[in-house]
C-alpha cells in the first residue's frame, strides 16, 4: 500500500484506466470529478472515495483552481512491474536502481 499527496491542476483530465488493486481518494483542497465505469462522483474538500482499481476510472478537475488529494493505492504505482512492462519512478532508491538496470 502506498499513499501520496497529488496536486491536480485546473482543467486536468486523466485518461481512462484500470489495473489490479484498490484505491482511496481523499480530497484535501479543491474539487474533482471521479468517474467509475458510468458513475460520476463530484468530490469536494473532505470527501473520499474507495474503489477497486479494476473498474475503469478517470479523474478530472473541471475548476479554475488546483485540487490537492491524499491518494492511497495497492499495489504501489511507483514500482517496476514486469507483468505490465511499465517503468515508474520509485521513492525507494534500491527499487529505482533495480529498475534502471533492466
Amino acid at each position: 500500500m502506498s499513499s501520496y499527496i497529488i496536486h491536480i491542476p485546473p482543467g486536468f483530465c486523466s485518461e481512462t484506466i484500470n489495473r489490479e488493486g484498490e484505491e482511496v481518494v481523499f480530497v484535501l483542497e479543491g474539487e474533482i470529478i471521479h468517474t467509475l465505469d458510468d458513475n460520476l462522483f463530484h468530490l469536494h474538500a473532505g470527501d473520499s472515495l474507495h474503489f477497486l482499481s479494476t473498474q475503469f476510472h478517470t479523474l478530472s478537475n473541471p475548476t479554475d483552481k488546483p485540487a490537492r488529494l491524499l491518494w492511497t493505492c495497492t499495489p504501489s504505482l511507483f514500482a517496476h512491474s514486469k507483468k505490465s512492462k511499465r517503468r515508474f519512478l520509485s521513492t525507494d532508491r534500491s527499487k529505482l536502481e533495480e529498475t534502471n538496470k533492466e
